[in-house]
């Protein structure tokens, strides 16, 4: 047998809990899961040739179900309070994102709809999947939303269900992405009492705030506070590494431009055919200028990020917090 990673995995699989559901095949799913993740056609090969586990096929497929339909919860409850258990009894830092995931068929129903694909999949179905991840990025519950769902409208159900099902208390910091944010969810979030970190669209501020995020000394690691009536605090912070960044994206942008309308004129040939756009005519040329006017106003942001709390954490420890996203993107490709 090549069983060394059986031998471990079974160890660290029974001190999560999981062991209080009785299936056999969900150890062998599970631990066959993080050995070699396959299909579950070549996840039989495998528990055969490496572990000498005789699991059927179709065994698998109808266990599917019964995992789905009276195992899931306990599932969930096992691997939510091995995370409590790791961070001393509290989540702390709860990060959400989202994902899509589509079918390679046009076919729709009440949850596979087209919608705004991740993967560029414009014709296919898909459904929307959001995750809520611990620091560390421990997994801590999933949910599946229509394919047609604005991904904005997917997050604070979800936080508020997970809440109720495991009588968490407000001892979090919700943390996300500005793409998932809106004045809606924002007062959502306030009005229930959470604590959030989340990025601002600082390009998107108020003139008056705007003017002043502009006028912010440009020093590497910066960070500058701006308290709102409402008690939320905007963080502003300035990096030169990020500066660079956005400068050197632009330039390539710019030159690309350049390059393509340097005649001065958008042609038929120069509007893309994907999609619809096919059934698109263009009879006369169009004229186009590029706006050193619209650069220059872009220039003055290079090196700015913002950032939305209403908690009291220092600055720099808010930058930090909100940094961790990446654990969830980590996690969906794990998952």
């Amino acid at each position: 047998l090549i069983n060394g990673t059986q031998l471990l995995l079974d160890q660290v699989y029974d001190s999560i809990g999981f062991n209080r559901i009785p299936d056999e095949i969900l150890r062998h799913l599970v631990i066959a899961r993080v050995s070699q993740p396959r299909s579950k056609l070549a996840t039989v090969d495998y528990l055969k040739s490496y572990y000498d586990e005789d699991v059927d096929l179709n065994h698998i497929y109808r266990y599917m179900d019964k995992l789905y339909n009276t195992q899931m919860e306990l599932a969930q409850q096992i691997s939510v309070e091995h995370t409590r258990k790791l961070f001393g009894g509290k989540i702390g830092l709860m990060f959400y994102d989202v994902t899509t995931l589509y079918f390679e068929t046009a076919q729709t129903d009440v949850l596979r709809e087209p919608g705004f694909s991740k993967d560029g999949k414009t014709a296919e179905s898909q459904v929307i999947l959001g995750l809520l991840v611990s620091e560390g990025g421990y997994p801590l519950s999933y949910s599946l939303f229509n394919g047609s769902q604005y991904e904005g409208f997917t997050m604070i159900p979800m936080i508020d269900e997970f809440k109720q099902r495991f009588n968490l208390g407000k001892d979090f910091v919700v943390v996300a992405d500005s793409g998932l944010m809106n004045k809606n969810n924002v007062t959502l979030l306030r009005e229930a009492g959470y604590n959030y970190i989340l990025g601002a669209r600082i390009k998107s501020e108020s003139a008056s705030v705007k003017q002043w995020i502009l006028s912010l000394e440009k020093v590497d690691k910066a960070c500058y506070n701006y308290k709102r009536e409402n008690g939320e605090r905007l963080i502003v912070s300035y990096s030169d590494k990020r500066a660079k960044k956005d400068a050197y994206n632009r330039d390539r942008g710019i030159a690309r431009l350049r390059k393509a309308y340097k005649t001065g004129r958008i042609t038929k040939s120069q509007v893309n055919k994907r999609g619809y756009n096919k059934f698109l005519e263009i009879s006369k040329d169009i004229e186009v200028v590029i706006s050193e006017e619209k650069i220059a106003e872009d220039c003055q942001w290079d090196g700015l990020k913002g950032y939305i709390t209403n908690t009291d954490l220092d600055a720099e420890r808010v930058i930090a917090e909100y940094h961790g996203l990446w654990v969830v993107e980590r996690a969906f490709r794990v998952s």
